[in-house]
């Protein structure tokens, strides 16, 4: 016992590292060096689509195209029923076919399907939609009080995709000053929802007046049993609210040419990703 006292011999330091040394020695020689030169071969991540694929393996006896189609229908009668009862409406109630006006009164569900008629090739529902949208609807007013982030993701988002689904689409439906109508009032808007970047850390406020074009700090809470909605001082905006409208932002600075819609949601998004 007297080699494990806490001083060694030489002689016992001298073995431990003979023994270390021809253990190395040894297993390299079976196994390989102990140091890789390089990571292991990933393997083959397995296909998200495969193009063989075919509805057939369903077992349902349908093509895709009859799919498609049915879905078609389903959005074309959707449409006409709007048209019928709710023109210019933001939204259409399913039973009644009353007018709704959930979104500020700018008919927002002509402007959140218009790119879904572009995809389905519905062109003449389309070009009533963008009639009504480059003639008729003014971001200047609004009903109520105006929430940036719906806002941005319902109007300004589908306003943008269309302009630019119209200039990668080759069709004679739809004309070229069509298109730079739409990327104004695009414009309008993005101006009109500007203030709202307009908080000390540049994070948008939860609304904005458009009659005074103000962020307000405060937005309206409903209660149980109450017919008007009380007030909610100093609430929290949520990640959601900062973070996505980058993307309609920044497209929109490509279209334009305009550096600022990009520098307010860059703005914005700066304290929540460094907090």
């Amino acid at each position: 016992m007297a080699s494990f006292r806490r001083n060694p011999s030489l002689a016992f330091k001298t073995l431990t590292v003979t023994f270390i040394i021809g253990f190395y020695v040894v297993y390299t020689a079976i196994h390989g060096s102990l140091v890789g030169t390089a990571a292991p071969p990933k393997q083959a991540r397995p296909k998200i689509q495969y193009q063989g694929w075919s509805s057939t393996k369903l077992n349902r006896g349908y093509e895709d195209g009859y799919h498609a189609d049915e879905v078609r229908l389903v959005m074309l009668r959707t449409f006409q029923l709007y048209r019928a009862k709710s023109w210019g409406c933001d939204d259409i109630e399913p039973v009644s076919g009353k007018c709704g006006t959930s979104m500020n009164g700018w008919g927002g569900f002509i402007i959140d399907t218009t790119t879904t008629l572009a995809l389905m090739g519905l062109w003449d529902e389309l070009l009533l939609e963008i009639e009504h949208i480059t003639s008729n609807i003014n971001f200047n007013t609004a009903n109520g009080l105006v929430d940036p982030h719906e806002t941005t993701s319902r109007y300004l988002g589908a306003l943008v995709s269309l302009a630019d689904t119209i200039d990668s689409r080759t069709t004679q439906y739809i004309s070229h000053e069509d298109r730079d109508a739409i990327l104004l009032q695009a414009i309008r808007l993005a101006r009109k929802l500007a203030p709202s970047f307009d908080s000390p850390t540049g994070m948008p406020w939860p609304r904005i007046d458009f009659s005074t074009n103000k962020g307000i700090s405060s937005t309206p809470v409903a209660h149980k049993g109450d017919s008007k909605p009380s007030q909610q001082n100093g609430q929290a905006v949520d990640p959601a609210s900062i973070g996505s409208s980058f993307l309609e932002n920044r497209y929109l600075s490509h279209m334009t040419g305009n550096a600022v819609y990009h520098a307010n949601v860059t703005t914005a998004w700066a304290p929540m990703v460094w907090n």
